[in-house]
Parts: structure tokens; sequence; C-alpha cells
């Protein structure tokens, strides 16, 4: 594991605040400082951002109550409204660019800090970028996440993904024509 540069920062705390966090990083089995920076690393790469884009919580049963009420088709439309208005918009004020790069850093994002509404593999399968996506919220939340990404796909890289659907993942298939191989993943010909 490579480390990273890093620095030394003395921070003032409220003594509760200083309790629970000794009280979590404890429960978690790691160092208060490792816990101090894993949030505030959260807080760069995701929380800070996500505050101007009105980003809301809410718990696996109310997100599943809530899913439950919506029909198949609304919420493809819902999605494909949705990606429409936020996923380049993001790409740029996260990232300054929207490219296949940064839709794949979002995504890995989301994955990570998302509360457990994804979790993302990517893969090379000949020349096609494939981006498998899991979940456990059924059906529609699959044909909320392919409409979603699939349109996201389309805005940022003008191609439009292999889609495959099932109960508990989404399959994102992107054509190899519109690729080329950058490292180890593939990035879109401009």
């Amino acid at each position: 594991m490579v480390r990273k540069e890093s620095t030394v920062r003395a921070i003032r705390l409220p003594m509760e605040v200083d309790r629970a966090l000794q009280s979590a990083a404890a429960e978690k089995r790691v160092s208060v400082n490792a816990l101090g920076s894993e949030i505030l690393t959260k807080f760069v790469e995701r929380d800070w951002m996500m505050e101007k884009f009105g980003d809301i919580s809410m718990s696996s049963s109310l997100f599943k109550a809530m899913l439950d009420k919506i029909s198949g088709s609304d919420i493809e439309v819902i999605a494909r409204e949705n990606a429409a208005e936020f996923i380049k918009e993001a790409l740029l004020a996260w990232y300054g660019a929207a490219n296949l790069t940064t839709l794949l850093s979002m995504m890995s994002m989301v994955s990570r800090y998302g509360h457990r509404v994804i979790d993302m593999e990517t893969r090379i399968v000949g020349k096609q970028q494939i981006l498998l996506l899991h979940h456990d919220f059924g059906d529609k939340w699959s044909k909320f996440l392919a409409a979603y990404w699939g349109s996201g796909i389309e805005i940022v890289l003008h191609v439009k993904p292999q889609v495959e659907v099932g109960s508990s993942f989404v399959s994102l298939g992107i054509p190899a024509s519109n690729l080329k191989v950058t490292g180890n993943y593939l990035e879109a010909q401009r």
C-alpha cells in the first residue's frame, strides 16, 4: 500500500465530541486519528459538495417503502429527468470535467459513501468497460439505476450503454468503438 503524503494538524473539539469519537473509534476498532481522517476525507470528497446539491439521508426501510409506492415506468422517468439535470453539472462542479474518468470517480464515491445504495465494480472485457452495480433494493431500484446511470453515460460520453438488469444488480457496458485504453480503464475518444 502506497502511503499518501500527510500533515499533522491539531484541532480543538468539545469534550462530548471527543468522547463520541473515542467511542466510535473503539467500536470500529480504529484509532481516533484514523477515524478523524476518514471523516474529514468523506467531507472533502463528498459531503461539502452534496450540501450544495441538496443531499438528504433516510433509513433503508423508508427508502424501500417509497420505492414500493412508485410505478416502474415512473421511476425510470424520474431517473432520466434527474440524470439530465444533475450528473453533468455535478461532474463539472466536483472535477472540472465531464468524461468517463470523472463519471467513474463520481460513481465510486456514491458506492463508498452512498449509504449502501450501490456497490460498484468495474471491469474491462475486451475493449468494453463494464460497470456492475450491486444493491439490495429490488427490481425498481435496478430500473432506476439502469435509467439514471445509463442516461448519465449517454449525456457525458454520447454513447448508449448496453444494459442488463436483475433484481439486485445492473450491468452497464460502454461500447468499445467510442473508447481507448488508458491505464486500467477506458476513456471516451474525442
